[in-house]
């Protein structure tokens, strides 16, 4: 009924869902139904209908022995002809594997962040290490270069002695690069 939200009937969904058996239901108000719900929010917002005459969707969990329930409440008011506030009708819906599914949606989310934060860590590691690696290989390489070139000149200026040094370089370069 309108002033009390008292329960007049309910069906086998009901029962179901939140494991009340009907003659537990019979004229007893919504409130006391839902007495083990956390959520004081979930009792002023249906009283805040009530008094405005609006319909809600409101979410809210049920703990039983066994388990807790998350149920979606739709609660609408039906009025008579002058307007008034005859009764309400409630549809309560079973959301607990949406509820389920959005805490794994959230887990893989979190554990996706922290694949990608740890593989853009990775990758910026690699890309200093290839930095270091070009800057040290540079070095030894470019000596390397310039000495094979002087000792492949085929002219007279390269004394032997000159190409001989310059294969000297080269070697050492070379065990530096090995190291």
């Amino acid at each position: 009924t309108a002033e009390k939200l008292t329960v007049i009937d309910v069906n086998p969904a009901f029962t179901r869902i939140t494991r009340i058996k009907p003659k537990e239901t019979y004229n007893k108000e919504v409130y006391q139904l839902f007495k083990n719900v956390d959520n004081d929010a979930v009792v002023k917002r249906i009283e805040f209908a009530t008094k405005t005459n609006k319909a809600i969707n409101l979410e809210f969990p049920i703990k039983t022995k066994r388990e807790l329930i998350w149920c979606e409440l739709h609660l609408s008011p039906v009025n008579d002809s002058k307007g008034a506030i005859e009764y309400y009708v409630g549809i309560l819906v079973d959301i607990t594997e949406r509820k389920k599914n959005e805490v794994e949606r959230h887990r893989l989310w979190r554990e996706e962040r922290t694949a990608r934060a740890r593989a853009e860590q990775a990758l910026r590691e690699r890309n200093d290490l290839l930095d270091v690696l070009s800057h040290d290989l540079k070095n030894p390489l470019s000596s390397i270069l310039m000495n094979v070139k002087l000792a492949m000149r085929g002219n007279s200026k390269v004394t032997n002695e000159a190409r001989v040094t310059a294969l000297e370089i080269i070697s050492r370069s070379a065990e530096k690069m090995k190291v």
